[in-house]
């Protein structure tokens, strides 16, 4: 009886001890799930931060276009912008009207928006081709009153080649404003107060692109190992004002707190002595490191640009940055030149008006202001691969353990692995080329992603070699891209070929028909065609060309009343108008929504309503740090630096204007033996009839100055490269680093330095609000969700589900969702048996609908950030997790 007692109890004690280390066993794995949930959902809300952001680049692009495609031609609406110009869906038309005057039979032949000022005097010159000369009629021969007559002649000459030159210098200053200005109302002497408080394209492109550089390092913090209850703490004070531990403590202290105890478990940090809850006691948690993906592998690329170099992780990681373990984003640096009206005092002595000479005839052509390297924006590297997957061990102690054994316990291990989802940083709008992925070319997939961005210029063939009045400056077909020169940009001084192309845009859409417009190109970039007749109707129809993307920006504005100004809050207004979210956005980015509703399923992206903006809409700031001890940028002279090399580093981009813009100045030099032509000539590049390509450095003295030299070469010139302010053109280099000085101030409250302060449309009863449900198009629940099986994504409240009065809220997201996978799907090698990476390797790298794969992009994925095997040691249960 005694020996049978003594079995019953053994064997029951056994079965007890069993089953408290399978309750621990799964209560360490339940902790490990919430572990790594936890982490991927901390990535995806940094995700989500990434893509507002991304979407703000988008915002900077729409209101350049806006100012260029509309501000700038403001001018035309009383001819070929006209409303019924641009109604139903045909091609809009950029050409210069031809004044009916005998003698003039040259044409605008490029349909080409031109920024031309027009500040509401009687005489609207910016629609007219070509300006009449002053005719010069004969002298009466009568003593005194000839001389009288001639010197009267040559003075309205002389003040009209004067006008003409004033008149170019207002239109390029506003050209170089929009682009580079720093806002602020901060603009160039003899510049037009046209929306100068607002940053220019390139500045507020690149202080985008330095913040979500910062948190793109925040994302790729090195993982950590060993996270116990004794160091945890030690991470909370490390760069807290980024967060950027946020990931492994809230991965930790989900899993501990995931992990029971009760009272036991307060004395595992009160340090009374007494008994402790030994399973969260001794947890600790490995984040697994995924093999780093190198973005300077092959010297600088896409995925390296702007990571400064030398630069580390902060916290004493000491892991370089341009290590990635978890995020690869690829910048999209373009080549682009908006085109100004320059009125060319030629003064030939053209012949009009029943034969009567006419002088100081303003010819105008189309001139180039190249904006070298400009950030079009971020796309997601597909090969590397977000992804959070941590170990848990933690050591049982259970009844009846064996002498030796009851001290330290038997150590239980557990995996979990979750990911971001259900989200999007951008589209690709052009492809990256060469094994260094450092260039940047159009793409020729079937939608035609960068024909609709991106305008080619054909030069009209001229039998007599050279420049022709009225052609675009520069003239040269090797300065406009092509889709024999496909090459529009990418990472400046690799040695890349340098090609230009003039910006356009997808705005918005009313239906679908209006994206199949978008497609129909028989090339990879618009290319603009020379018309050979006068009146000939244009055939470009995409991006801005076709009426309703047009019609759409410049809806904007509202009401456009012909021969009246717009006041400085018009201008603004308008700008926060076309900064809208609109469907072709809500298709590709993720849009920020502001609506305050109590049942919303929030993944809390960290943006805050700010104040109101004149009406339409507000101020919001968005986390998104810039510069601080703990950042890629540490200092202003971090800054400095970076700028310093991007700016010089497009020395290639400035050289081949200015060759281009000696070329056209020669052509005119030698069109005849007058000095007025070879005066024309000098007005564009001041060593015109010499081969010397770069002109000297300005003045430091006002435009005023007799020794002022106010050619277009000079003036671009000193404006890329100088240190100091010249002739009152305030160098590049100065000017960006004052406006990322005032980026990154404390002012209003407003800490700028860790938040981007953006604006928001938001106009009551206006037609062009979305509706709050139109944004959601990030993530769509099906049934299988939760959700309705009639498709309408609607999810019922789950406590109130069989209620009469059931409220029902929508599960469609506008930010990165999370989920679980199976970790062997990123395992980089397996045991004999195995899959391995059987789901994210060998995948297409690109889908842009369901059913489509781009044939451009036609490769597969390569995972470059797989986890290795022998981090998870030799489980073989592991490859069915």
């Amino acid at each position: 009886m005694g020996i049978t007692l003594i079995i019953v109890m053994s064997m029951l004690a056994f079965i007890i001890n069993i089953g408290l280390f399978v309750k621990a066993k799964i209560n360490l794995q339940n902790a490990t799930d919430a572990a790594a949930f936890s982490g991927a959902a901390t990535q995806a809300r940094q995700l989500t931060n990434i893509a507002y952001a991304n979407w703000e680049l988008r915002n900077t692009y729409k209101e350049w276009m806006f100012k260029y495609y509309v501000l700038g031609q403001l001018g035309l609406v009383p001819y070929n912008l006209r409303d019924d110009k641009i109604s139903g869906k045909q091609t809009v038309n950029f050409i210069l009207p031809t004044p009916p005057i005998s003698g003039i039979t040259d044409f605008d032949k490029y349909n080409i928006p031109s920024i031309c000022i027009h500040n509401n005097s009687k005489t609207n010159i910016c629609p007219i081709y070509a300006l009449p000369g002053i005719p010069r009629f004969p002298a009466i021969g009568v003593a005194g009153i000839s001389e009288i007559h001639e010197a009267f002649v040559n003075k309205l000459v002389e003040e009209k080649g004067k006008d003409c030159s004033r008149r170019s210098r207002a239109n390029f200053l506003t050209a170089l404003t929009w682009a580079y200005g720093a806002g602020g109302g901060v603009s160039m002497p003899d510049a037009p107060l046209i929306a100068t408080n607002r940053p220019g394209a390139w500045p507020e492109a690149l202080e985008l692109a330095f913040r979500i550089r910062n948190l793109e390092m925040i994302v790729n913090r090195p993982p950590v190992a060993d996270i116990k209850l004794s160091n945890v703490k030690q991470f909370q004070g490390q760069a807290e004002e980024i967060g950027f531990n946020e990931r492994p403590m809230k991965a930790f202290w989900s899993a501990y707190r995931n992990l029971g105890g009760g009272a036991y478990k307060n004395n595992n940090v009160n340090s009374t002595g007494g008994s402790v809850e030994e399973l969260s006691f001794n947890l600790s948690l490995t984040e697994l490191s995924p093999q780093p993906f190198d973005a300077k592998q092959n010297g600088d690329s896409v995925s390296s640009f702007l990571i400064p170099d030398n630069a580390i992780f902060p916290s004493g990681s000491g892991s370089p940055l341009h290590q990635k373990y978890f995020l690869d984003l690829q910048l999209m640096p373009v080549n682009l030149a908006t085109m100004f009206s320059t009125f060319v005092d030629t003064a030939n002595n053209n012949m009009g008006m029943d034969g009567v000479a006419m002088e100081a005839t303003c010819g105008i052509s189309k001139s180039a202001l190249p904006v070298p390297g400009y950030i079009m924006g971020f796309t997601k590297n597909p090969e590397v691969l977000t992804y959070y997957a941590v170990k848990a061990e933690s050591k049982f102690i259970g009844l009846f353990f064996p002498t030796g054994v009851s001290n330290s316990g038997i150590k239980l291990t557990a995996y979990a692995a979750a990911k971001p989802f259900g989200g999007r940083i951008g589209p690709k709008l052009f492809a990256y080329t060469g094994g260094d992925q450092a260039t940047v070319e159009a793409r020729g997939d079937i939608n035609r992603r960068t024909s609709s961005y991106i305008n080619g210029l054909q030069i009209e063939v001229i039998a007599a070699a050279g420049f022709k009045p009225g052609m675009p400056i520069p003239s040269s077909s090797n300065f406009w891209v092509n889709d024999s020169n496909p090459v529009i940009g990418g990472v400046p001084g690799t040695g890349k070929p340098v090609f230009f192309g003039i910006p356009n845009m997808i705005y918005d859409f009313v239906d679908e028909s209006d994206l199949v417009t978008q497609r129909a190109s028989s090339g990879k970039v618009q290319q603009i065609v020379p018309i050979p007749i006068a009146n000939q109707a244009p055939k470009e129809t995409l991006g801005l060309y076709h009426a309703p993307q047009l019609r759409a920006l410049r809806a904007s504005i509202g009401v456009l009343n012909p021969g009246t100004s717009m006041t400085g809050d018009e201008v603004l207004k308008s700008i926060v108008r076309a900064r809208r979210p609109t469907k072709y956005d809500v298709i590709n980015y993720l849009v920020p929504d502001f609506r305050e509703v109590p049942d919303k399923n929030n993944a809390a992206p960290m943006v805050q309503r700010l104040n109101s903006i004149s009406g339409v809409g507000f101020a919001y700031k968005l986390f998104a740090p810039l510069m601080g001890p703990n950042l890629l940028y540490k200092t202003p002279d971090d800054v400095k630096s970076v700028i310093t090399k991007y700016i010089d580093t497009n020395g290639p981009a400035v050289d081949a204007y200015l060759s281009s813009l000696l070329g056209v100045a020669n052509s005119i030099f030698n069109l005849a033996t007058q000095g007025d032509n070879k005066d024309a000539a000098r007005s564009i590049h001041t060593n015109a009839g010499t081969t010397s390509q770069t002109p000297a450095l300005l003045i430091p003295a006002p435009s005023s100055d007799p020794g002022c030299k106010t050619d277009l070469a000079s003036k671009f010139n000193h404006f890329f490269v100088a240190e100091y302010t010249g002739c009152d053109i305030i160098p590049l280099k100065k000017m960006m680093i004052e406006y990322i000085s005032n980026a990154s101030t404390n002012a209003a409250g407003l800490d700028k330095s860790l938040y981007y302060i953006g604006y928001y449309f938001n106009e009551p009863g206006s037609d062009l609000n979305l509706k709050p449900e139109q944004l959601m198009t990030a993530y769509y629940p099906g049934p299988r969700q939760g959700t309705r099986k009639d498709g309408s994504g609607i999810a019922d409240h789950p406590l109130n589900i069989n209620s009469a009065d059931s409220e029902s809220y929508s599960t469609k997201r506008n930010y990165y969702s999370t989920k679980f996978f199976q970790m062997a799907k990123v395992l980089d090698s397996v045991p004999s048996g195995g899959s391995g990476i059987k789901d994210y390797q060998n995948q297409p790298a690109l889908r842009e609908s369901d059913k489509e794969f781009p044939a451009d992009l036609n490769g597969v994925i390569q995972m470059k950030n797989p986890l290795k095997y022998s981090e998870v040691g030799n489980n073989t249960y592991f490859l069915d997790f």
